[in-house]
């Protein structure tokens, strides 16, 4: 039984060493032998004993190799949706020993929003809302104030209208 494996082993060595580009189903057509009964390492392990470099990488994938991957990555790459395993994304970003990407705009809860929004009225009260959005990257200034009147009475400024914006630019 030993010899018949050791021989079995041989015939798919010599026939990679012949055919350096051959896939699993070239050794099961050729040889009639089932590879990985024989080898446990699979076709990595094959090409290892015969001393030739693979054709192509038998190496799986890790969370390493993508480390600001985002859902719809890992969820293509891995066939796995990592929702079913994790709370969130940054809770599986974690747990790999990876840090979080995305933590500045997440991590500010809507009172050091508005705060930061309020400070910077009071040092450029002519400031437009699109400009606040380019600076502080704080895409949902509608949703922590109705508008401009509210971010100027909590401020504690007067209101600058359109027109004595386009003023004071001139």
């Amino acid at each position: 039984m030993k010899n018949n494996i050791l021989n079995n082993k041989e015939k798919i060595i010599e026939f990679i060493k012949n055919n350096p580009s051959a896939t699993y189903k070239d050794i099961r057509k050729n040889t009639k032998l089932h590879p990985e009964r024989i080898f446990k390492g699979g076709m990595a392990e094959i090409y290892r004993e015969a001393n030739i470099k693979s054709p192509r990488n038998f190496e799986r994938n890790t969370k390493k190799k993508y480390p600001r991957a985002g859902l719809q990555t890992i969820l293509k790459e891995t066939k796995r949706n990592p929702s079913n395993f994790f709370k969130n994304i940054k809770e599986a970003y974690h747990l790999a020993g990876i840090e979080y990407p995305r933590k500045q705009t997440y991590s500010k809860t809507p009172d050091e929003k508005k705060e930061i929004i309020i400070k910077l009225i009071k040092e450029n009260p002519e400031i437009t809302w699109s400009e606040i959005e380019k600076i502080t990257k704080i895409r949902s200034i509608h949703k922590l104030f109705k508008n401009f009147e509210d971010i100027y009475k909590k401020a504690g400024i007067k209101k600058i209208t359109f027109r004595e914006k386009i003023r004071i630019e001139k």
